[in-house]
């Protein structure tokens, strides 16, 4: 009587590389480390973070809220600043009108210089609110007290 193996063999091949003769550029390098910095917004409405090296515009990458769970809403509500806290699934897409930062908020992260057009940016890591230090208070009270004007160029 005639027997069948219906047994299946998969043979997967690990592709070695090549190792590269050429150093690759990378677009961006670290200037300095774990620097902690607090988030201000100027009259034309662009967010900065001033720290003890600078003041240095926020990186394009930190401006997403997928994957966050703390967002601020971009505009004031009744002249106050709230803040958002989603629950399990907050892994939506970008939400248009909310930032995962507000000025007189404390950030800490990266200064990085893109080599390619030689600019300097904050790279955030980690944002909270410290109500007790004075810069963060006045960095907010300057957000609330010009907010028409901010907004009114936009």
């Amino acid at each position: 009587m005639p027997s069948f193996s219906f047994k299946v063999e998969v043979v997967t091949k690990i592709p070695t590389g090549r190792k590269s003769k050429y150093k690759v550029i990378t677009k961006t390098e670290n200037i300095h480390v774990n620097v902690e910095g607090i988030v201000h917004i100027t009259m034309n409405g662009s967010y900065v973070i001033r720290c003890e090296y600078g003041e240095f515009p926020i990186h394009p990458d930190c401006f997403s809220v997928a994957g966050i769970k703390v967002i601020y809403p971009k505009k004031l509500l009744d002249g106050r600043r709230y803040l958002i806290r989603r629950d399990e699934y907050y892994g939506l897409p970008d939400v248009k009108g909310y930032l995962p930062f507000s000025p007189g908020c404390k950030v800490k992260g990266n200064v990085v210089r893109n080599s390619i057009i030689n600019l300097s940016f904050f790279k955030i890591k980690k944002v909270w609110e410290d109500e007790w230090d004075e810069r963060c208070i006045a960095a907010s009270r300057f957000y609330r007290e010009h907010y028409n004007e901010i907004f009114k160029k936009k």
